[in-house]
């Protein structure tokens, strides 16, 4: 994310790590009021995006060029899971299937994830998964998902 001013950072609310929504204040400026006030930013820098701040570079006090880079920004519209699978798991599924997800930290929400394919990683099978976060930073990185497999199909022996 990048500066669309120059000025002196008086107010910073956001923290490395911290999820953010699209168009939430991260910086206020003590910016040129004419710059500020012909983009109609009054000083402020707002998130681009929803997203995972993974690198903050302003400090209070300190000055900001145009430009100038505030922080770093994750994408964390979606996020993507691998799952090692057996044998049999891996048969039953199909690239696209829609599986549901449970996050252990959020455990009032629920989730549905889709199959983006089931691949061979070290000679092992490994379902990779997509899964949105619905508009906003819901599931962040150290949380713990748990996926439902389909039940094996029955194989009748007539």
């Amino acid at each position: 994310m990048v500066s669309p001013l120059s000025g002196y950072v008086k107010q910073v609310y956001f923290q490395d790590g911290q999820a953010v929504q699209a168009g939430q204040i991260l910086v206020k400026l003590d910016a040129d009021s004419q710059l500020a006030a012909r983009q109609l930013t009054r000083g402020f820098i707002f998130s681009p995006a929803a997203g995972i701040i993974t690198a903050r570079r302003v400090e209070v006090g300190r000055p900001v060029h145009q430009r100038q880079s505030v922080a770093m920004l994750q994408d964390w519209s979606a996020v993507h899971l691998a799952v090692p699978l057996s044998l049999a798991q891996a048969q039953a599924l199909n690239d696209h299937d829609t599986l549901a997800v449970y996050v252990a930290e959020l455990p009032t929400q629920r989730f549905r994830g889709s199959v983006v394919q089931v691949a061979s990683v070290a000679s092992h099978p490994t379902l990779l998964m997509r899964i949105p976060n619905h508009g906003r930073v819901l599931i962040t990185p150290q949380m713990h998902a748990f996926v439902k497999l389909p039940a094996r199909p029955l194989i009748s022996k007539n």
